[in-house]
């Protein structure tokens, strides 16, 4: 009764006590750790009764009588007969079972060592087991004292088959070795073969017959990987591992030919060897286990043998030696001999409760204490997790609506401290960071006033920016085609003119590449006040980019006055402008197109005014050209042509075509002009004269001249290195080209890609392009040192220099067609002519007259011993595959042109020449 008191009045204290211990400012961990210690308390005090109110356990014994009443034990007195006192015989032990032990050991071992398929076998548990058998058969053989031969003459035997059984595991060891080994070498190869492959996100795209053939021998791996020792089975596995290899044997040679020229022989020749190799050992394998499983079976049927040996001898030798104690044992008296045989004794055990000092009825009050305690701890645990919720869930509820209210913009919301430490530290966190936000919130309402400001000022900038031009100040395009629309809109309601003035300054390009960009941004800030200064109140000049301006102009007085106004402008430049105290001329082209005369829309207007100033460059700068109808039809056309010369280039629309140039004194051609021409889809041909400026203007001219020199060395190395071994062929070459630093390399690369000597490739060039400057000169002078020639084409057309012909390093010169044309109908053209040849003589030059169409022409030009001939009377320009005919039928084609031309002196020179050439033999 006293322990349950106080227990119950420890449970009211405990119980008068928590909240208290709630309601103190402790941790989360700190209250859990105190309802956790009241716990353990009870629980201690559970213990504790139980201890002192436990049952004991007691062992009694309980011996019956020795002997039975009916038994008639003699006296003391009464002395055993002496063969009854006399010692008894000593048993004699027979241990069959160790020697029995001792072969299943042996057998076991011999079992394990066939079983055995890693290198981690111990060979030396074979010989161990052999000699514990031998001596524990030994023992056994003693102890019996009997000698069995058949006995001895089966454990030899079975120690033998355990032997061979032994060496038939080595020997199938080292062929699963051997095994091993070629696999992995055929393995490795078909590994290096897939690596070799493609792969394309971690995936292997490899040929169809690599794939087929490493999935034969993944099915080759399969049926290695179940390779054991368990005989009946294993026949089994390597029947289907020889099938498993015959397949992949025909996959191989099924696919031979795609893998020989995938891998290469070398590599079929070893996978093949591999492959003889693993069907090798695994047909040795099979043998060896053909052979292996009949000597286990035996090996295993001897063990049976001997051991039923082994229990026959023992049973024989107990049976002998209980026959010869019986023959030795004394009689007992007869009263001793009817005497039954003695009980054993028998031990009960019983276990009694002994209650400690209390009464038996002390249970009960055990067991109500503990109940007690149990409910405690019960309630205890409740109240705590009660408490415990209670002290973070109303907490966390109103730290939510703080957290809903602050959310909602109410930046004064607080959350107070609610005694729970943790809750605390994060109460003071968040009334820090509401401080935080409303301080920061005041911030940016302020911010949020200056971005206002900024982002309006900002705005009527931006919107200055969009409709007027950075540099300038003058309006921007955007704001003139406004401007340009209003200003038409008024003009058909006034049925008045409106001008559109293109304004463009003449070179400007040169004072950037001069002056420097930062000063001809200058020049165009001048040039921007000299148009407002121009224009007044009469027109609205507007910047569209680079050096180009445009002026707006109404007028209701006609064209005259738009005109005027044009002139004027171009007047307001002739004087100079004032830059950083330096003066400067700058002139200014302008094109003017009037609504409603010429267009009638903004953009049809620009493009009209844009055409007329085209035409005032073209015409000599500096002045005011009117748009005219012609104008945009032939800005059309070029741009038709640029568009159908970038088609031409990706469709492969070019085409040479190439004219003889002959000797009337060898009969023979000396070499083939190329000539390019553009072949279009529906079958017309073009005339470099035709779109040769607009290839130069749009930059197309690169790629055009490139192609003609690679299509020309290599109809020059087809014929070289075939029907014609002495080709030549003249190529034309732009300035551009020329002055290119890349084209000696690229001309020398050409040569050496097709395997062309220089000799054969001539460069032809025209007088404009000699007169480029003096780097001309070295240009030329390499193309020389890599044994091409050079001839001056068009000569005698323009400003032909004498001087040139002796400072440039030149083969030869051809006469213009301009020149040939009139030989024949004048006599100063005639003189001049020959003038020209007798010069090229004395300087050792070769000459070629050009546009021989005539045979007067031919006639006169006759006269001229060496001289070579080009024209339509001799050839047209003919397509590549008719050149090699042309080569043939030239003789002939030349000598009916000499006679043709009926002069005797002509044909006895040419015959001269003939017989000379011939060694006189003609």
């Amino acid at each position: 009764m006293a322990v349950g008191d106080a227990f119950r009045r420890a449970l009211v204290n405990a119980r008068g006590n928590v909240q208290s211990v709630f309601s103190a400012r402790l941790s989360i961990s700190e209250r859990l750790a105190v309802a956790f210690a009241a716990v353990a308390v009870l629980a201690v005090a559970a213990n504790l009764v139980v201890e002192h109110g436990r049952t004991t356990l007691i062992t009694v014994i309980k011996q019956p009588e020795l002997f039975p009443a009916r038994v008639a034990v003699p006296e003391p007195s009464s002395p055993l007969p002496a063969a009854v006192v006399a010692a008894p015989v000593s048993e004699k032990t027979i241990d069959d079972k160790s020697a029995v032990d001792a072969l299943q050991d042996f057998e076991r071992v011999v079992v394990s060592q066939a079983s055995a398929t890693q290198e981690s076998s111990n060979p030396d548990m074979l010989q161990s087991a052999e000699r514990q058998l031998r001596s524990k058969v030994d023992t056994f053989v003693n102890q019996s004292s009997a000698s069995d031969q058949e006995l001895l003459h089966r454990l030899t035997s079975l120690v033998t088959q355990g032997a061979a059984i032994g060496h038939f595991t080595q020997a199938r060891r080292t062929l699963g070795a051997s095994y091993a080994g070629h696999f992995e070498n055929l393995d490795a190869q078909m590994k290096a073969a897939l690596d070799g492959s493609w792969k394309i996100f971690g995936r292997v795209i490899a040929r169809q017959s690599l794939i087929s053939l490493s999935q034969a021998l993944d099915k080759v791996r399969r049926r290695s990987s179940l390779l054991t020792s368990n005989a009946p089975q294993q026949r089994n596995i390597l029947d289907e591992l020889a099938a498993a290899q015959r397949e992949f044997a025909t996959a191989l040679e099924r696919n031979s030919d795609g893998l020989q020229r995938s891998q290469g022989p070398e590599w079929l020749t070893a996978v093949r060897q591999n492959l003889s190799l693993l069907e090798g050992d695994t047909a040795q394998l099979a043998s060896l286990y053909a052979t292996d499983t009949p000597t286990l079976d035996a090996f295993q049927a001897s063990t049976q043998e001997l051991e039923a040996l082994l229990q026959v001898a023992a049973q024989k030798a107990r049976t002998l030696h209980a026959r010869h104690l019986a023959a030795q044992k004394p009689s007992l008296p007869p009263s001793l001999a009817t005497t039954p045989p003695l009980e054993p004794i028998q031990v009960v055990l019983h276990k009694i409760p002994v209650p400690s000092a209390p009464p038996p009825q002390y249970d009960d009050r055990i067991r109500l204490i503990i109940g007690t305690i149990s409910a405690s701890v019960l309630l205890l645990v409740f109240l705590v997790s009660v408490a415990t919720v209670r002290s973070i869930a109303r907490p966390i509820r109103a730290f939510m609506r703080i957290t809903e209210r602050l959310a909602a913009g109410d930046l004064h919301a607080r959350f107070s401290c609610c005694g729970i430490s943790e809750l605390d530290v994060l109460a003071t966190a968040f009334n820090r960071m509401a401080e935080k936000l409303a301080a920061a919130h005041a911030v940016t309402r302020e911010h949020q006033a200056h971005l206002e400001l900024s982002v309006g000022e900002r705005t009527r900038e931006l919107q200055h920016l969009a409709e007027h031009d950075p540099l300038t100040g003058l309006p921007n395009r955007r704001q003139l085609l406004s401007r340009l629309e209003t200003s038409l809109r008024a003009a058909a309601a006034e049925h008045s003119q409106v001008a559109v003035f293109f304004f463009d300054l003449d070179n400007f390009k040169n004072i950037n590449d001069s002056m420097g960009h930062p000063f001809g941004d200058l020049v165009l800030r001048a040039v921007a006040q000299r148009l407002r200064e121009a224009c007044g109140d009469a027109g609205f000049a507007a910047r569209l980019g680079g050096d180009e301006f445009t002026v707006i102009c109404r007028s209701a007085g006609g064209m005259d006055v738009l005109v005027k106004l044009g002139h004027a402008l171009v007047d307001a430049f002739q004087k100079p402008l004032l830059i950083e105290s330096r003066e400067l001329l700058v002139s200014a082209s302008i094109g003017v197109s009037v609504y409603p005369d010429h267009e009638r829309d903004p953009d049809a207007l620009m493009r009209a005014a844009d055409a007329a100033l085209f035409q005032a460059k073209n015409l000599g700068r500096s002045r005011l050209s009117v748009f005219s109808p012609e104008l945009l039809e032939n800005a059309s056309m070029k741009f038709r042509t640029e568009q159908g010369l970038r088609r031409a280039v990706d469709r492969g629309e070019w085409e040479l075509l190439f004219q003889p140039e002959v000797r009337f004194d060898t009969l023979r051609v000396g070499l083939v002009e190329a000539l390019l021409r553009w072949r279009l889809p529906d079958g017309r041909q073009v005339a470099p004269m035709d779109f040769l400026s607009v290839a130069e203007e749009s930059g197309l001219i690169t790629t055009i001249n490139d192609w003609v020199l690679r299509s020309a060395i290599e109809c020059a190395a087809r014929w070289h290195h075939g029907a014609w071994p002495d080709a030549r062929i003249a190529v034309n070459v732009t300035a551009r080209q020329l002055l290119d630093a890349a084209f000696i390399p690229r001309l020398a690369e050409l040569l050496a890609e097709y395997e062309l000597p220089a000799h054969c490739i001539e460069i032809e060039l025209t007088e404009t392009v000699l007169q480029t400057g003096s780097g001309t000169i070295q240009t030329l002078k390499n193309i020389r040192d890599l044994g091409i020639s050079v001839a001056l084409d068009d000569f005698g057309c323009g400003y032909s220099s004498l001087a040139s012909l002796e400072q440039l390093p030149l083969t030869r010169v051809k006469l213009d067609r301009s020149l040939i044309a009139s030989i024949d109908s004048s006599s100063r053209s005639l003189a001049i002519a020959r003038a020209i040849i007798g010069l090229c003589a004395n300087l050792e030059l070769e000459v070629t007259a050009e546009g021989v169409e005539t045979k007067e022409q031919l006639a006169l030009l006759l006269e001229f011993p060496g001289l070579t001939l080009q024209g339509f009377l001799i050839s047209r320009p003919l397509p590549s595959e008719v050149v090699p005919g042309f080569l043939t039928s030239a003789p002939q084609h030349l000598q009916s042109l000499l006679l043709e031309t009926n002069l005797e002196p002509a044909l006895q020179r040419v015959s001269a020449s003939l017989r000379r050439a011939s060694g006189g033999n003609t």
